[in-house]
């Protein structure tokens, strides 16, 4: 039981980072056409209080065309 117990909450929580990650990668993705500055400080914030998997959102980046923007708040 209390292995399950782990393994589910691992996966609670792996979830609940791969919503963090999608959600910066969206406002991003609208911040390309609106240049929001109330998108940008949101994936500021975002980056600044999760721990996001950097290898995998660098691999989603270029496809949705968010590349630069990306880099700048990773590397910033």
């Amino acid at each position: 039981m209390v292995g399950s117990t782990a393994a589910a909450a691992w996966g609670v929580a792996r979830m609940t980072r791969d919503v963090d990650i999608v959600v910066l990668l969206a406002k991003l993705r609208w911040r390309l056409e609106s240049r929001s500055e109330i998108q940008w400080r949101d994936c500021v914030e975002i980056a600044a209080i999760n721990d996001l998997d950097l290898s995998y959102m660098r691999r989603w980046g270029p496809e949705l065309g968010v590349e630069e923007d990306l880099a700048d708040l990773l590397d910033g």
